[in-house]
């Protein structure tokens, strides 16, 4: 949804919050790509982290204002 809404553009770089060194490219199906992993924000959040980490607070990115947030904030964002 926020890829399609242009939240979030493919090739744009998400940082995981637990270890900020590692870093994921989002890809052109919605799906982000990290350390040799490919699934969707929740999965490779899962693998790097611990299962049950929720990739919606697992994952900082820059918005459109040149903020670093949360993956979290722009979906609160797109909702309201």
């Amino acid at each position: 949804m926020l890829l399609e809404q242009g939240y979030i553009r493919p090739g744009q770089e998400l940082v995981f919050v637990r270890n900020r060194s590692k870093r994921a490219v989002v890809l052109p199906n919605g799906n982000i790509r990290c350390d040799g992993l490919e699934g969707s924000i929740h999965q490779v959040a899962q693998s790097l982290g611990n299962h049950g980490f929720n990739g919606w607070t697992g994952w900082f990115v820059q918005d459109e204002h040149g903020n670093v947030v949360l993956l979290d904030e722009l979906r609160k964002r797109y909702l309201e």
